[in-house]
């Protein structure tokens, strides 16, 4: 019998799985019921699954795995619960570099490893275009009037399983206000929000300091500091805590729930 804590955290509706993974044996026991734990109806419910390792490199180390079970490099609002966790400034290692993160007394920010606008322009369809933008994972960023759309829809989920990349489709409201909504990779449905993703759309509108919001209907801050790294602002919270149980002979883990009155908010 294995057992594991986790704690359920979300940041702007995108919620994860946390494990306090100090001796990197989580995976051993647990890889294969990732989906699993993910799955809303049967599981405890999330969009991924966030391991709190230790870090050669930085204070400590993140990796994260989508709904699906597969690997992502790096997940703003991932990293924005981890840091919450923590509660204290650290330098995070992720798949795509380092991260830095700022407790404050309201809010948390946390630094993107990568800020990249790459390739030229590219047509989708005679109407579509967009560039990728890496802030940790590659984004297919479009910048459109309707959000809505159904065929530009169709066209972004379509891309994202070709391709492998996540899409990110984005609205001018103001010269400082955006709307976005990205369709991740490793995840079936649309998410509530994606950190990566409004730090891909905010450096591909090229403004210092701007606000995102998303699907939640929540918004977040981004700022582009003067070594170009981009910061965003959030104020994520622990929303209940648990303990996973692995039978010797079952396929499934017994999951029990453990909630607490108390909520880590700042």
């Amino acid at each position: 019998m294995k057992k594991c804590s986790f704690f359920k955290y979300q940041s702007f509706g995108n919620d994860f799985i946390l494990i306090e993974d100090e001796d990197v044996s989580f995976l051993s026991h647990y890889k294969d019921q990732i989906p699993l734990l993910c799955e809303r109806r049967f599981g405890i419910g999330a969009d991924g699954v966030l391991l709190l390792q230790p870090s050669l490199v930085a204070d400590y180390k993140m990796r994260i795995f989508n709904a699906d079970g597969s690997e992502a490099s790096m997940c703003g609002n991932g990293l924005a619960c981890l840091s919450l966790h923590i509660g204290k400034d650290s330098s995070i290692e992720t798949a795509s570099g380092i991260s830095l993160t700022q407790i404050q007394e309201e809010n948390l920010r946390i630094s993107f490893p990568k800020a990249t606008i790459l390739e030229e322009e590219r047509f989708l369809t005679a109407t579509i275009k967009g560039r990728v933008v890496d802030t940790g994972t590659p984004h297919f960023v479009i910048f459109t009037n309707d959000l809505k759309d159904p065929s530009l829809i169709e066209v972004a989920k379509n891309y994202r399983t070709n391709h492998n990349i996540n899409v990110t489709l984005a609205r001018i409201d103001s010269s400082d206000f955006l709307t976005v909504c990205t369709f991740e990779k490793g995840v079936l449905e649309e998410t509530l929000s994606c950190g990566t993703g409004g730090a891909a759309a905010a450096l591909l509108f090229g403004k210092k300091s701007l606000t995102v919001r998303y699907p939640s209907l929540e918004t977040a801050e981004f700022f582009i500091d003067s070594a170009s790294k981009v910061w965003m602002k959030a104020t994520p919270n622990l929303t209940f805590m648990g303990t996973l149980i692995s039978m010797t002979g079952f396929k499934k883990p017994f999951i029990k729930s453990n909630f607490s009155p108390r909520m880590l908010s700042i």
